[in-house]
């Protein structure tokens, strides 16, 4: 598995088929469209501080993490908007990969604090505790 900066409006536009994948199905259950879930990811991607990753094999893009700097009175901290792996891809450590990646490049900013919101009724909430949040 790859990880690569996500830097490009049309990576972007692979993002949004893979959102919509992982999203549309259990726990969430939504209903984006590639339209939709395109014009979200653009938002972030147009937003100052923005810092996008996505994770691929051969196969293709796997999972992908969207979020953005923002200041703080104590220092800028990372805002983590987005993370979303293809449903079939999940629990096998892609979104650890993500996540590796995206401290060891805030380390290098100088940037010590992600912040997020999930639920604790569902996956992720055990997934993003086991990985120190």
């Amino acid at each position: 598995m790859k990880v690569s900066v996500l830097d490009s409006k049309k990576r972007l536009k692979e993002c949004a088929k893979l959102y919509v994948r992982a999203s549309n199905g259990e726990p969430w259950n939504d209903q984006w469209t590639e339209k939709t879930a395109f014009k979200r990811l653009l938002d972030f991607f147009n937003s100052p501080g923005y810092l996008g990753l996505y994770a691929e094999e051969e196969s293709g893009m796997l999972g992908a993490l969207i979020g953005n700097t923002e200041q703080f009175y104590s220092g800028s901290y990372f805002y983590l908007k987005e993370m979303f792996v293809l449903p079939e891809h999940q629990r096998k450590v892609i979104g650890a990969g993500l996540l590796n990646e995206l401290k060891r490049i805030l380390d290098e900013q100088g940037i010590r604090s992600i912040q997020l919101f999930t639920s604790k009724k569902l996956f992720p909430f055990s997934f993003y505790k086991k990985h120190g949040f």
